[in-house]
Parts: structure tokens; sequence; C-alpha cells
């Protein structure tokens, strides 16, 4: 008798354990990858999140992005498959920093078993500045605005490393003699007075008020100039006017083109075509990126994707595309397979598909809500039907 107790009991705790770990789905550091891993200030970066499903069951759920522990956006629904990936993202706008980008994944369904692995994180991912847009990040530029004029030297002279012309007098660093006072910025004399301050620039003996040349000291002062006698010119008569012909005024009637004849134009119906996989040369590694727009609208995107390529997608639905990133309205309920296919012009090939799958019982389903609304007036309608004959049931009882 006691031994078929301690069996039981047993059943009993190893049930939930094996509940448990059939559902396991997991989340690394190497699944978080960035659109351009070297971004810079201002530029939008999208991070791609891409979770496994290690358990023995179908599992659904949503993906939270943080930026330094603060949330990034909304959650990214996604739903994957046992032995699948399933792969999400988000786009970011950053400024100039040191970040810690993270993704956990929330409200599994069905709960996860080893909720341990649900979480990863890519600790001090840099977004450089290009202060001077020479391709050359600030940190690795010796030169941020360049000015000419080394970093390190700049700090020395007081001067801003980030700016072509610190005081904004219009002259840059560089060129400026006095690249602190924006009311100078030039010394001829080299004598640490500017130009505009200074009343003897080229530091020559002459005042620059009579000076010729107030910043060459190599012209001196010139000798007051001699003005010419003036020489008197006789003044010729002018002659009479010629008489003008009279002049026989034309007209012309201008003549307007004839009308050119109209053109039709018959559009021509867009054949797509799909590549053949016997034809090419080489394989194109790509994976789908999806994220759930509203109940039954999704948009895709590419890893792995070039400028060079050429996209063909099929969702299933017996609607096509070739965009690279596009948008797109199923039908109604059901599951579809999203196809990619991509070629380049070197003869490479390749594909991916991505199961989507749309529930009928979903608040935003149209159907739905409007079933739901019908059956919410059919119920009011009874229950005041049920009210008014109540009422009228107790008034003729009273009669009686």
């Amino acid at each position: 008798m006691m031994w078929r107790l301690i069996l039981f009991f047993g059943i009993l705790l190893f049930i939930p354990s094996v509940a448990a770990a059939a559902v396991d789905v997991s989340i690394s550091t190497a699944d978080i990858t960035f659109s351009n891993e070297k971004p810079y200030d201002g530029e939008i970066v999208r991070i791609y999140a891409t979770v496994e499903n290690k358990g023995q069951s179908d599992a659904r759920g949503a993906v939270r992005f943080f930026i330094n522990d603060t949330a990034l956006g909304s959650d990214q629904p996604f739903s994957v498959l046992v032995g699948k990936t399933s792969t999400v993202f988000i786009d970011w706008n950053p400024s100039e920093g040191y970040y810690n980008v993270s993704a956990e994944i929330l409200n599994l369904d069905p709960s996860d078993g080893t909720p341990d692995n649900n979480k990863a994180s890519v600790l001090n991912f840099l977004v450089n500045k290009d202060t001077d847009n020479d391709g050359i990040p600030d940190t690795e530029d010796l030169d941020d605005d360049n000015d000419g004029i080394t970093d390190g030297v700049e700090t020395v002279n007081g001067t801003d490393p980030l700016k072509f012309d610190t005081d904004g007098d219009g002259v840059g660093d560089m060129s400026d003699a006095f690249p602190l006072d924006p009311s100078e910025q030039r010394d001829a004399d080299n004598d640490g007075i500017g130009d505009n301050a200074d009343t003897d620039a080229d530091n020559d003996g002459i005042a620059d008020g009579q000076d010729p040349a107030p910043f060459d000291p190599a012209v001196p002062g010139a000798a007051p100039e001699q003005k010419p006698e003036p020489v008197q010119t006789p003044v010729e008569k002018p002659s009479a006017p010629a008489k003008l012909n009279e002049q026989i005024p034309l007209s012309f009637e201008p003549t307007s083109p004839p009308p050119a004849p109209e053109q039709t134009f018959t559009p021509e119906e867009v054949q797509y075509t799909f590549p053949d996989e016997s034809t090419a040369d080489h394989a194109l590694d790509i994976v789908i990126a999806k994220s759930r727009i509203s109940w039954n609208t999704w948009t895709f995107d590419i890893l792995g994707a070039d400028e060079s390529f050429i996209y063909l997608w099929d969702f299933g639905d017996g609607a096509l595309s070739q965009d690279k990133s596009p948008t797109h309205s199923f039908r109604g309920s059901g599951d579809y397979s999203a196809t990619l296919t991509v070629s380049d012009a070197t003869g490479g090939l390749g594909e991916a598909r991505e199961d989507i799958s749309i529930g009928f019982w979903h608040l935003g389903n149209p159907w739905l809500t409007t079933i739901i609304a019908v059956l919410g007036l059919l119920g009011i309608g009874i229950v005041i039907y049920l009210i008014i004959n109540l009422i009228v049931g107790k008034k003729r009882k009273n009669k009686k």
C-alpha cells in the first residue's frame, strides 16, 4: 500500500516538470543584431532579435526591446514552431554614446519552463559621431572638425576641436590669428595686436591712415599727389537730327499649329517570374524578419539583403510584391506561407519562407466584432422582451 502512495505522489510531481519542459523558447546575445554595427549619431538603426524554440510545443509571445533598461517602443509579437526560429525587429534613433541593448521574451503561451534564457543583452554598443562628415568617426579622427589643427593642439590652445571656426567670425581656426576673438582675424606685423586695433598694422612707422599700403612694410609713405592743370576742351555744337522716314506698321496674324493627334496607350500587365533554381550559380543566404501591425497586416524585412538583389514575394494568398520591405494585409483568417525569392546579377539565388497564422477569434477581426455586436443587440432585445412580458403578466394578474 505504501509503495502505491509513493508512486502516486511521484507521478503528480513529475507531470508539471514534464509539461514545463515541453516549452523552451530562448534568446542569446548572438541573436541580437543591428542593421549597422557602427552607426553614427542621428542614423536610424534597426535592431533584430531572433528567438529559438528548443522545446516540444509550438509557442507564441512577444519580444520587448530595452535601451539601458528603458523599454523601446511597443512589444513585437512572434509565433515560432518547434525546432524553428522567428525574428522580430524595431527601429531606434540613437544619439552619440555607449548603450546596453537588451531583448526579453514576454507573454509566452504556453508558459516557458526555463525562463533563465528568455533575456539577452549587448553591452556597450557604441554610437559614434562624425563631426566633419569625412567618413572617419570622431573616436578615430585626429582632426574632428577638419580645420587643419589636430584635436590635441586645439585643446592646448583653448579652441573647440569640434568647431571649424571657434569664434564664429567667418575665418577658420587655421587661418585666424585670433581664433578666440571674433573682432580680429589678422596680425600683419606679428606684434600681438590685431590689425583692426593696431594703428600701424605693418609696423613701418607710418600710421595706417597715411600709409598707402597699411599691411605691407616694404611700401613707404607716398608724396601727395600733384593734380594736373585742367585743359579746356572745345565744345562741339550738336548737328540737327536727321528726319526719320515714315515707318510702315507691319501686322502679323499668328496661326496656331494644328492640334496633335490624341495618343492612346494600352497598359501592359506585369508578369512576375520566379528564377529557376537549376540555373543558379551560387546560393544567397537570406532570412525573413516580420512584425505584426494589426490583425491581418504584417510588415516584412530581410536579413542579409544587398542593394543589387532583385526581390520577389509570394504571400500565399495570390498577392505578389517586388518591394524590399513590403507591408501586406492578408485576406482573412487562416494559415499562410510567405515565400521570398531573391537573385543577383552574378547568377545567385536565395529563397526563404515564413509561416503566418491568423486566428479567427481575435478582436481585430471585423467579422468577429460584427458577430459580437449582433449577438449583443439580440441579447438586449430578449431581455427587453422578457421584462415587457413580466410587466404585462403582473397587470393581468392584478386585474383578476
